[in-house]
């Protein structure tokens, strides 16, 4: 709604209905504060209330994100969250690591959870017939520190520390086994 421009440190603050498009990413939220890089066009800033960050493969959210262009970090507070196909990542804070551009790794320092859904069949029986049944299962993980590495952008593997705790479930040939 509003832009207010600082023209002699290349900078600003937009309220109201904001929208940065950046790299790859749609950022949104109610109040930007940005100061444009002096190497390249790319701008570092700090969102603050309901952000939204979408790229391709994920979504975002959370009270406040601070993206340092220097340091190619996003880091998500007030209650964080990203959402990637059928799995959501929340803690107390997430960090992301960029390199060239390219999510290379997460950290989640305190409170971390990991909530994935899994469908597959599972065995019934009715009036002694057996038959799978379509069904959808939870894996949940928590702990207090998690650290992620992405490959190529994507999620390749996580690990928990701390007091962690794990319900997964076992799935062969998409067949629920325990």
């Amino acid at each position: 709604d509003t832009i207010i421009v600082y023209t002699k440190s290349d900078s600003g603050v937009a309220l109201g209905s904001v929208t940065l498009k950046q790299k790859g990413q749609i950022i949104n939220s109610d109040r930007l504060e940005y100061k444009k890089s002096s190497i390249d066009t790319s701008v570092s800033y700090s969102a603050i209330g309901n952000v939204s960050i979408k790229d391709k493969l994920r979504l975002a959210t959370c009270g406040r994100a601070n993206y340092e262009r220097s340091k190619e970090i996003t880091s998500l507070e007030l209650n964080p969250k990203i959402s990637e196909g059928s799995q959501i990542i929340s803690g107390e804070k997430i960090i992301l690591t960029y390199n060239n551009e390219i999510l290379e790794n997460l950290t989640i320092p305190a409170q971390a959870h990991v909530k994935t859904s899994s469908f597959g069949f599972q065995k019934k029986n009715i009036d002694s017939t057996e038959f799978l049944d379509s069904t959808e299962f939870f894996d949940d993980l928590t702990g207090s520190f998690l650290s992620g590495v992405f490959k190529n952008g994507e999620l390749d593997s996580m690990r928990l520390e701390g007091m962690s705790t794990t319900l997964y479930h076992i799935f062969e040939d998409s067949i629920y086994q325990g």
